[in-house]
């Protein structure tokens, strides 16, 4: 481990059960060129040969250290990592994604650069057939400092949800005791990043991807249940709302709720693709009585969705045509399975 004075970067990694890409995401960050950071492990209790990987890389890079612990779920582990780093920034990373080599000179000099609280870049969505998506921010150019700019983008698309792929200052996070929800089993990430713009003052958007996410069957999302993911999804809800509060734009509104409507479609997508057409249908009227997703259709603006095709999903949700819904989506779970 690097010496006790303070670092440019610290480079947490909460992991569970993820041998099977860790070496990869661990490689990844010891490309690093710099003696001044560190990359601090968290095993939340894995059972598979997580652990001896660690220790791997620990014994071969003194600036890898390791905490092991139990199997307490990814907050309790970042707020662990994030806890013992040393780092002027803060920068997440899943065990499951890697970074580009070939940007750690742009990290770097951002991170020695010290000027803004966040610096929020691209990254590329890794499918398993091997296809990449590269995901930048809608901006002029490579980059913007604008608040107003984040602001929009933080409720208005998924692109600041996650923690990962930023770097975070992290005297912000430990001046205003900004933490992940333990209690929350997803979106606990985009809560924390509300929290966290909302305490800080200074942003930097970079289109420039850094990270490849990797996209697979075993990732927590695609295990949970609907009613988990809508129960958890209400937490964001509710804080986005009132987030939404201290600007009060109307057309920042539309698009807010334009969001949360993709948010829906995109449960029941992940739903039709894993069940059959009897219990898809069955999980949206159940899901269609909930008083946040009524909150969502009714607020939505038919006029706002686009492509075309979430019109239709619009239209016939709102008419409660369910059987329909339920085969559309099964239809194209299959027509996009990459």
């Amino acid at each position: 481990m690097v010496g006790m004075e303070q670092l440019e970067l610290s480079v947490v990694i909460a992991i569970y059960n993820a041998d099977k890409y860790l070496r990869a995401c661990l490689e990844s960050v010891r490309a690093c060129p710099s003696e001044n950071m560190e990359c601090i492990l968290v095993n939340d209790g894995s059972s598979d040969g997580t652990k001896n990987i660690c220790e791997e890389f620990v014994q071969a890079d003194r600036r890898f250290c390791l905490i092991n612990k139990g199997n307490t779920g990814v907050s309790d582990s970042r707020n662990k990592g994030a806890d013992k780093a040393r780092g002027r920034y803060i920068f997440f990373v899943d065990a499951d994604d890697y970074l580009d080599a070939s940007q750690w000179a742009m990290l770097l000099e951002d991170a020695r650069n010290g000027r803004y609280d966040m610096v929020a870049y691209g990254y590329y969505t890794l499918y398993a057939s091997g296809e990449t998506e590269e995901n930048g921010f809608p901006i002029q150019g490579e980059k913007s400092d604008s608040f107003e700019t984040v602001r929009r983008v933080l409720l208005t698309t998924p692109l600041l949800n996650t923690c990962w792929g930023k770097l975070l200052k992290r005297e912000i996070i430990e001046k205003n005791r900004v933490c992940f929800r333990e209690e929350l089993k997803t979106g606990e990430d985009a809560i924390f990043m509300i929290d966290f713009v909302e305490t800080a003052s200074t942003f930097l958007l970079r289109n420039r991807c850094v990270l490849y996410y990797r996209q697979h069957q075993s990732s927590a999302m695609r295990r949970m249940n609907i009613d988990e993911k809508l129960e958890d999804f209400s937490e964001l809800f509710i804080r986005r709302n009132a987030y939404w509060e201290l600007a009060s734009d109307k057309a920042l509104w539309v698009d807010m709720y334009r969001q949360f409507f993709s948010v829906i479609t995109d449960l029941f997508l992940q739903y039709a693709s894993r069940n059959t057409f009897g219990k898809t249908k069955e999980a949206f009227k159940d899901t269609m009585e909930k008083q946040m997703v009524k909150d969502i259709l009714a607020q939505t603006e038919y006029n706002s969705l686009s492509p075309v095709y979430k019109k239709l999903e619009y239209s016939m949700l709102r008419r409660g045509w369910l059987a329909a819904a339920a085969f559309y989506f099964t239809l194209k779970t299959k027509l996009n399975r990459r």
